[in-house]
């Protein structure tokens, strides 16, 4: 056996009976490595080579890329060393990566300046495609035996080294693969459940506009709903009106006690350069970082006077929002935990704020809808009572007027026009009370189908020269929709009589027998030529719409001086009239 005068090659405690130091190498290594695998492989590896040739410092490394390796494990002196990555160039190893087996017993440090070593052994890795995957290494701070014994079973255990490689790279792309499936199906699952979230609270957000909440409560649960969903700690509605920074107002805020809230409504915003910017690019903005810096977000201009919001702020997110015709805002979301916001998230968020747009658009369209139908209402029964009811007492003024006048010069007279003056009176009255209806819609369902058309008949007749006749079946009351809709075709169909059809008697019908209604309206008019299969006029086509409404038949029948009939045919649904004729029983 050779020995060195300071060290050898070989570990000095080799049994005598293993004369070939391979073989002893080889079973030694063998005994040490037969069933491990993966990081234990390695681990077994290096210290077995460092105690079977006694040398101090033992490592096996992977290739990174073309100039870097990484240490699988790192035997030193004793014990296991800390694994990293390094840069190979200008060191021995750059050599050993060409495929080359080196081995310099001494005086490494003359050919190689970067290194601390005298004695080099490195052995290439070779991986199935014949490229070096990595390499084993030996360093030793004192010269070597002059030559390198042992090589065959280094070299072989050189091959198993990358073999278990190969396996365990491997092995480690596979569970790679499987993690990043599995973070896939995470994140995609993450998103399919945040996209229900958001249909849920704009379902929400919806019912709130639809349920006329008022302005500041709807934009106090988009403040509350949109940090719920996205899991901020705290968030602000603001709006933009000179679109400069420093010039937000706070319209509702989640999150923050009342003092905070306050205090911010009247300093600068956390964040206001970010909110600024997602107003003007319309778009989401977003910044993350982590508290042991200064928020970029938070710079000295924007520094809010609140500490208690600035101081627990760690990410942020802004959602522009359009709050009125004229007015932008923004959602501000804060996080008191560093955030990062996916792509996904981004656009998710951009997703939430067109639709939030688009609820808000859709109520104030409503809004003027209603306000139009409100102010056309109103306009309508101005005319009402400028044209009827006006008129109607203007006249009973004038002749109040000059009764007493009258009645001293001829008492006959007099009576007659006390007469006259009380229809005047009645008819004002009639009037008052159909105009009441229209004012006060719930009357029209509080009181029975043949009581409103009572009114409305005795308002015709009070106003007019028509003589108009009733006839109903009994007293009774309808689902509200379906009465107030057959109120406003007998309404329409009496109304376009009056004005077009120049009659002198109309018949006014109502029967019910569950589960079937029938109102006709006749007269004799001038009459028209039949368009019952047309559209007809506007008022026709009002009530053949409003019919369709309650699932009605109208039916049109007219000639040319043979007057119209109007008669419309409701059937009461099989489970209402179950209910109603349960109703008559008890």
């Amino acid at each position: 056996m050779y020995e060195h005068s300071k060290t050898t090659l070989y570990n000095p405690e080799i049994p005598r009976a293993y004369e070939d130091q391979d073989d002893w190498l080889f079973r030694t290594l063998s005994e040490a490595t037969a069933i491990a695998t993966g990081d234990h492989f390695f681990e077994l590896l290096v210290e077995s080579l460092a105690k079977a040739y006694g040398i101090g410092k033992v490592y096996v490394t992977e290739c990174v890329d073309s100039d870097r390796v990484r240490t699988l494990s790192h035997w030193n002196q004793g014990e296991f060393a800390r694994n990293g990555e390094y840069t190979i160039t200008g060191l021995p190893c750059e050599l050993i990566m060409q495929g080359k087996l080196l081995y310099f017993p001494h005086s490494l440090k003359a050919f190689f300046t970067k290194v601390r070593y005298e004695s080099y052994v490195g052995v290439p890795l070779f991986g199935s495609k014949r490229t070096v995957i990595g390499h084993i290494v030996m360093e030793e701070t004192v010269p070597l035996a002059e030559t390198l014994r042992g090589i065959t079973a280094l070299r072989v255990f050189a091959a198993r080294a990358a073999a278990e490689l190969e396996r365990y790279s491997l092995e480690r792309e596979r569970d790679l693969a499987y993690q990043t499936l599995e973070q896939r199906v995470h994140e995609r699952t993450a998103e399919i459940e945040r996209r229900r979230a958001v249909a849920a609270s704009l379902q929400g957000i919806l019912a709130k506009l639809n349920a006329a909440e008022s302005a500041p409560a709807i934009l106090s649960y988009i403040a509350q709903n949109g940090c719920e969903l996205f899991g901020g700690s705290a968030s602000i509605v603001c709006t933009a009106p000179d679109g400069k920074p420093g010039t937000h107002l706070i319209t509702a805020a989640f999150g923050l006690d009342g003092s905070a809230s306050e205090r911010l409504s009247t300093a600068a915003l956390p964040g206001a350069a970010i909110i600024q910017q997602a107003v003007s690019e319309n778009m989401p903005t977003c910044i993350h970082w982590d508290g042991a810096q200064q928020p970029p977000v938070l710079s000295a201009a924007d520094a809010p006077a609140d500490e208690q919001v600035a101081g627990t702020v760690h990410s942020m997110l802004a959602i522009p929002l359009m709050l009125t015709e004229d007015t932008s805002g923004c959602l501000a979301l804060y996080f008191s935990e560093p955030q990062q916001f996916s792509t996904a998230t981004v656009e998710l968020a951009a997703t939430y704020g067109d639709q939030v747009n688009l609820a808000l658009h859709n109520r104030r369209l409503r809004q003027a809808a209603e306000q139009a139908a409100t102010l056309e209402e109103r306009n309508r029964l101005a005319h009402e009572l400028h044209d009827a009811v006006s008129q109607t007492l203007w006249s009973a003024s004038l002749l109040a007027d000059v009764v007493p006048e009258l009645w001293q010069r001829d008492i006959q007279k007099g009576q007659q026009r006390l007469e006259q003056l009380r229809q005047l009176n009645r008819v004002a009255l009639a009037e008052l009370r159909a105009l009441l209806l229209e004012l006060r819609p719930s009357a029209l369902v509080d009181v029975p189908m043949s009581s409103l058309l009572r009114q409305l008949v005795d308002s015709i007749r009070a106003r007019t020269n028509v003589a108009i006749s009733l006839e109903v079946d009994g007293d009774y009351t309808l689902d509200p929709h379906i009465q107030v809709t057959i109120y406003r075709i007998a309404q329409e169909s009496l109304n376009n009589t009056l004005r077009h059809a120049h009659a002198t008697h109309i018949v006014v019908t109502l029967h019910h027998q569950p589960p079937e209604l029938s109102l006709t309206v006749c007269d004799d008019g001038d009459g028209f030529e039949s368009i019952d299969g047309g559209s007809g006029s506007l008022g026709l086509r009002i009530m053949r719409e409003r019919a369709a409404s309650i699932a009605a038949e109208l039916a049109i029948s007219s000639a040319i001086g043979m007057g119209t009939t109007i008669q419309l045919r409701w059937s009461q649904p099989a489970v209402e009239a179950t209910k109603a004729g349960q109703a008559g029983t008890e």
